[in-house]
């Protein structure tokens, strides 16, 4: 927002259209604007630094300390839907996660009606 007020300021104050007046203002515009922006912009990626290494130390830190059974619900959630084919025989399954879906779809039913006929 200061920075369209500060260009605006700069092509209000210009005397004629021609180029070299229109670069003035551009030059000094970008002079006046540019320590601020710069100041700006690195602040800004400080703060993201010392944020982003905090933030992730807090993670790593829960994930560290949770307990199995959160663990053992979130994998469930993640992995426990496993359709599996009819027509092929049945996935081994790992003790972390097991299928939660037992319905038979529309398709397994269509598979295996047309092999009984």
């Amino acid at each position: 927002m200061q920075d369209a007020i500060i260009l605006s300021n700069y092509l209000y104050a210009l005397k004629d259209k021609t180029p070299e007046s229109l670069n003035s203002a551009f030059k000094g515009y970008f002079e006046e604007g540019e320590p601020f922006a710069r100041a700006a912009f690195e602040t800004s990626d400080h703060f993201w630094q010392f944020f982003r290494r905090r933030i992730y130390a807090v993670i790593r830190l829960v994930v560290a300390y949770l307990p199995q059974w959160v663990w053992r619900r979130a994998f469930d959630k993640m992995y426990g839907y496993r359709p599996q084919s009819p027509s092929c025989p049945a996935s081994p399954t790992a003790d972390l996660s097991k299928p939660s879906h037992k319905r038979i779809s529309k398709a397994a039913h269509i598979i295996i009606s047309a092999n009984v006929n």
